[in-house]
């Protein structure tokens, strides 16, 4: 019995793996790990791909918040992106310090859209013209939310609430350093909570 019911877990998980982007739309968000703005999917994707949710693949965008080194906030960088080294984004190539101006907020968070633009193509996308759409249309989705051109109540309203002191309570630590794998033979489907 019970390597029935494991069988049949494999077999929902892997349907549902199969089918990792499908869900309805999530609404825009912050995540509590990051300044930027969570997009909705577009009605003209969601026309074409109807069950497509962002992030897709559970590949979220790396966090943009506070700064954490005093010196630098001091300086004036109050912003930072939150990738290189010791982070879940080691190899990626981007201005990390950012002053505290919703211009700045904006260009911060359009680099973690780009990260993630780039593990969205080599991940969830390789090989697949499709996907590599969606990928596309995620970006431009992350970067037109996050714009304080066409969104500036909200952009505006990040930048004066947050960042006036150095060392935030965010980003957290991700979910994978600090929980022990739970060593149920069983892959866990990526938990996106509405947030990128």
């Amino acid at each position: 019995m019970k390597k029935s019911l494991m069988s049949l877990s494999a077999v929902f998980t892997l349907s549902f793996a199969a089918l990792s982007f499908a869900s309805e739309p999530t609404p825009k968000s912050k995540r509590p790990d990051s300044l930027c703005v969570l997009p909705s999917v577009p009605a003209s994707v969601a026309k074409k791909s109807p069950n497509t949710r962002y992030p897709l693949g559970g590949i979220k965008a790396p966090a943009v918040s506070c700064h954490d080194n005093k010196g630098k906030h001091a300086a004036g960088y109050h912003l930072k992106l939150y990738v290189g080294k010791g982070t879940d984004w080691p190899d990626a190539v981007a201005r990390l310090d950012y002053l505290h101006k919703p211009e700045e907020l904006t260009a911060a968070c359009w680099n973690a859209c780009i990260e993630q633009k780039k593990s969205c193509s080599s991940g969830f996308a390789k090989a697949n013209a499709d996907r590599q759409k969606l990928c596309e249309s995620q970006l431009q989705a992350c970067k037109g939310v996050n714009d304080v051109k066409k969104n500036p109540a909200d952009i505006n309203s990040i930048s004066k609430k947050y960042c006036k002191t150095a060392a935030p309570p965010f980003p957290q630590v991700s979910p994978a350093q600090k929980e022990p794998p739970d060593n149920d033979g069983h892959e866990d489907p990526p938990d996106d909570g509405g947030y990128f």
